[in-house]
């Protein structure tokens, strides 16, 4: 079949979080994900997945008058719970880079959770632990990752910027990881994330670049681009997102 190219090449994804919301969206029917269309958990243009969304405490709201419109992500109540955003598992490196990603976030506390922001390998409906942080190691859960993480159970308290699965094998050494930047609660942070189609990826806090990794991610695995935050304990995790933006180039090989 002939490639036939466009004006329309790029894929982008903004949002603003000025309003929408996708709260708990079985709870208001008293039903089970299974008895509910799927199509609920469309937070268009993207989809909200993990094993907690149809709980009752947990889901995407906006926060009431904060400025320039932030939305509160917030997990269940248990270990492993997680409420995460993303793209569907639809971007290759090879065919489709740069793909770039930058979220402005927040956290109003630093215990009880794991924040990501990245590139996954996999999203699933059920969605739980993309990684976990225990003292100064790192498990890198998902076969394939790259991205921002915070995680509370980290000697370090800063964020970190794992990754897995390209031709550069992904430390599991937190402190070999580290960025210097500390979450500050109640203050923004700008985490931005470039990764060209040779697989090498650049992280950037705050404008400021903080790791360059050549071959850091796979340039052959299908990967969601995503955001959220997962528990660590009994207690529910939030996330304030301020905005969250996707590029990538469209694969006209198809």
């Amino acid at each position: 079949m002939a490639i036939v190219q466009s004006e329309r090449g790029k894929i982008e994804v903004f949002d603003d979080f000025l309003g929408r919301e996708l709260p708990l969206a079985f709870t208001g029917a008293g039903a089970s994900p299974s008895t509910v269309t799927a199509a609920l958990l469309n937070f268009h243009p993207l989809v909200m997945r993990g094993n907690s969304i149809a709980d009752d405490d947990a889901g995407i709201v906006p926060v009431a008058e904060a400025l320039s419109g932030v939305a509160r992500f917030q997990s269940g109540n248990a270990d492993a719970d997680a409420c995460i955003l993303g793209t569907e598992t639809c971007l290759r490196v090879d065919k489709m880079a740069p793909i770039v990603m930058e979220a402005r976030v927040e956290l109003e506390s630093l215990d009880d959770r794991m924040v990501f922001m990245g590139l996954c390998g996999d999203f699933d409906d059920d969605q739980t632990d993309i990684c976990t942080g225990s003292g100064t190691s790192l498990a890198l859960t998902e076969t394939y990752l790259c991205g921002f993480v915070y995680d509370s159970g980290l000697s370090v308290v800063n964020w970190h910027m794992p990754y897995k699965g390209g031709t550069t094998t992904g430390t599991t050494t937190a402190t070999e990881i580290a960025s210097g930047v500390t979450p500050v609660i109640t203050e923004f942070d700008i985490l931005r994330l470039e990764v060209d189609n040779s697989g090498t990826a650049r992280w950037f806090i705050n404008g400021v670049l903080k790791q360059t990794v050549e071959g850091a991610c796979s340039t052959s695995a299908v990967m969601s681009a995503m955001i959220g935050t997962i528990a660590t304990t009994s207690a529910n995790a939030t996330l304030d997102v301020d905005y969250l933006y996707i590029s990538a180039n469209r694969d006209w090989t198809i």
